[in-house]
């Protein structure tokens, strides 16, 4: 089967999870051409060979915070651009490459253009679960859940099956209606991490997505007799008690693998791996994004770690304590490699094939 593959080029997140599900399609007999841009797109290139740069949808933070406002007048400005870069590249790859299936993980584009051209979608992503699933809310974040709820619902919708990766229980929204469609399964684990033997080193790994979050070094300088590698500003130094790196995925694997905690925003991905790894973590998710607020909520509720929407040394000092806690607890977790999705994908992939037969 010919498969695109549209990847979401918004932090490393998503391109780190996809890679082990493009091995194992590859491993399978089928074709798969990646599509996406910026560090994802120098990082698929690193290990596949039909990798295409189509530039992806982007949204717009500052001060660690996400605007829907300016993410939407960005790319209403942007359009002609959005146009030119990508909407008319992925329709002439869809021509040129005329492939059975696309796989998304997040990638707007890619989907949409699949839905016009009438090919089948898959979603595979933990994002979705902010449409298809009942989702726990406060009115404190009930504006940025039905904003997200929307955009993401306005992204995603349409697609043939959804597989939604989560570290804690959710139920669907509506039963009869999305039960055949949608299968949830554990996060998606690179298979670095599914070879790793953890250790517990003297250092917390600290990851950002963006370079907004102007309170977080401050906090970690005022922990002087902590030791902290910081991955996201795209630079190597030392400076006090933290040691920045660029992000090279080999090193950053041998600094998480042994850390003794982490500390990051709230995305899914890195969260997965260190629940599976049993690494204690600390959220401040970007503010105004549901999705960082759930993981990050259920990362507390589990007794997975600390959530906290202002980031103070008190703070992660009051975790680092706690980090006996933290591991008792995660020592239950306990996951099956990616069994359950590789699984149920390949049954999927056949009912595609089944289809296209007919």
């Amino acid at each position: 089967m010919k498969i695109l593959y549209g990847v979401q080029s918004d932090g490393m997140g998503h391109a780190l999870r996809s890679r082990p599900i493009i091995e194992h399609l590859l491993r399978q007999g089928h074709s798969v051409k990646i599509v996406t841009a910026g560090r994802a797109l120098v990082f698929f290139q690193q290990h596949f060979s039909d990798v295409e740069e189509v530039e992806g949808f982007s949204f717009y933070y500052y001060n660690n915070k996400v605007s829907y406002i300016m993410t939407g007048l960005k790319s209403l400005l942007n359009s002609p651009t959005l146009i030119k870069k990508c909407i008319l590249p992925i329709q002439k790859i869809i021509k040129t490459y005329q492939p059975d299936l696309i796989i998304t993980d997040f990638e707007v584009f890619s989907a949409k253009a699949g839905l016009l051209a009438k090919i089948p979608v898959i979603s595979i992503d933990n994002i979705s679960m902010l449409f298809l699933a009942k989702l726990p809310y406060s009115l404190s974040t009930l504006n940025e859940y039905l904003i997200g709820r929307m955009t993401v619902k306005g992204f995603c919708y349409g697609a043939y099956h959804y597989f939604i990766t989560s570290f804690f229980e959710a139920k669907l929204l509506h039963e009869k209606k999305y039960k055949p469609h949608v299968t949830f399964v554990p996060p998606i684990l690179r298979r670095e991490i599914l070879d790793a033997e953890p250790t517990i080193k003297n250092h917390i790994i600290v990851y950002q997505s963006t370079k907004t979050n102007r309170k977080l070094i401050p906090a970690l300088h005022n922990c002087p007799d902590e030791n902290f590698i910081y991955y996201g500003c795209g630079e190597d130094r030392q400076e006090k008690n933290i040691h920045y790196k660029k992000f090279l995925e080999t090193e950053f694997i041998q600094d998480f693998i042994s850390a003794k905690a982490v500390i990051t925003n709230g995305g899914f991905t890195l969260i997965g791996e260190a629940v599976y790894l049993h690494k204690p973590i600390f959220c401040n998710p970007i503010d105004k994004h549901y999705e960082q607020y759930l993981n990050s909520e259920m990362v507390e509720k589990l007794g997975y770690g600390k959530y906290t929407k202002s980031i103070t040394a008190e703070e992660i000092q009051d975790f680092i304590e706690k980090l006996p806690k933290y591991r008792k607890k995660l020592r239950k977790y306990q996951q099956e490699g990616n069994t359950a999705l590789f699984e149920k994908l390949t049954s999927v992939l056949e009912e595609v094939q089944n289809n296209i037969k007919k």
